[in-house]
């Protein structure tokens, strides 16, 4: 709830929109882990996808598209279209990112947060994993047909 209130008087503060989807993540990932409130569970990681996709500045009703796209052709072994729009939106993201850092914005207080790199690399690997767990990635095997 107190990101909640941080993102409403600063809806891009990232260190805000981290925080916040890591939290929701960690716990939608134990209530799973524990086969309690499924429901709750997927609202809890849209929520963060959502969080996640405005992060990386990606367009959360794509991610998951994106991302199972990237699957099926890694599970075909094919390679994705060029540009790939997700890691275009990927890089965009991490560009922000890092010059948000380097301007010294990227501090909460006087705490400042993981480098931009590392922040980049794990919001997209949480963003991943929440598609995942909801199914929105849920790639053919190879030899199946295909819609990707």
């Amino acid at each position: 709830a107190a990101f909640d209130k941080v993102l409403q008087v600063d809806p891009g503060n990232r260190s805000g929109l981290m925080m916040r989807a890591t939290c929701l993540y960690s716990h939608a990932r134990d209530s799973l882990a524990r086969n309690e409130s499924k429901h709750q569970s997927e609202d809890e990681l849209r929520q963060a996808l959502g969080n996640l996709s405005t992060l990386l500045g990606l367009d959360p009703e794509h991610v998951g598209a994106c991302l199972k796209r990237r699957k099926v052709h890694l599970l075909l072994g094919t390679e994705p279209p060029q540009p790939d729009p997700f890691f275009v939106g990927m890089c965009r993201g991490a560009e922000k990112v890092l010059r948000g850092a380097r301007k010294g914005s990227m501090t909460e207080g006087n705490t400042p947060i993981p480098p931009p790199e590392f922040l980049a690399a794990y919001a997209l690997d949480m963003a991943e994993d929440c598609a995942e767990v909801m199914g929105l990635t849920g790639a053919h095997p190879p030899g199946r047909s295909s819609t990707p």
